[in-house]
């Protein structure tokens, strides 16, 4: 069995396994909170747009980064659709039911788009988000806590 077995478009395959072998986070410490955190991808499905989803858990606030990564209907491009929220999801499969509106943007153009194989400025782009994550988790792990 392959991924394009489960319904996976190429674009977002080919994605996937170009950032795995190009993707290295520095040794400054974020490879211990990137190892740390709750890292977890699942299948996205917009009927013909098919994709996956890399969600990062930001903790102890139990709030979730997600970015869906599809090929585009129309354009045959890599599209991304990026949000947050607080809810757990393991194991199940993403719709564009889970997507929050303002992820869409106005006319529908997603957060951000790339060419048809122009993995390296994807791959650069979901780098640099996930280094926002992970630094947003260290600021929220250096915050004093309340006491109720």
């Amino acid at each position: 069995m392959t991924l394009s077995d489960l319904g996976l478009n190429s674009q977002a395959i080919s994605f996937l396994r170009y950032f795995e072998s190009t993707t290295v986070l520095p040794e400054d410490g974020y490879a211990e909170e990137f190892a740390t955190s709750r890292v977890s991808t699942t299948p996205y499905f917009n009927r013909r747009e098919r994709g996956f989803v890399i969600s990062v858990e930001v903790k102890p606030h139990k709030l979730y980064r997600r970015w869906a990564f599809y090929e585009h209907r129309v354009s045959d491009g890599l599209q991304v659709l990026a949000w947050e929220d607080d809810r757990f999801i393991f194991g199940e499969p993403l719709t564009h039911k889970d997507v929050p509106s303002e992820a869409w943007g106005p006319n529908f153009e997603g957060t951000a788009s790339f060419k048809n194989g122009d993995f390296g400025e994807a791959g650069r782009y979901l780098e640099r988000e996930l280094r926002a994550a992970l630094e947003l988790r260290e600021s929220f792990a250096k915050r004093p806590t309340q006491e109720a």
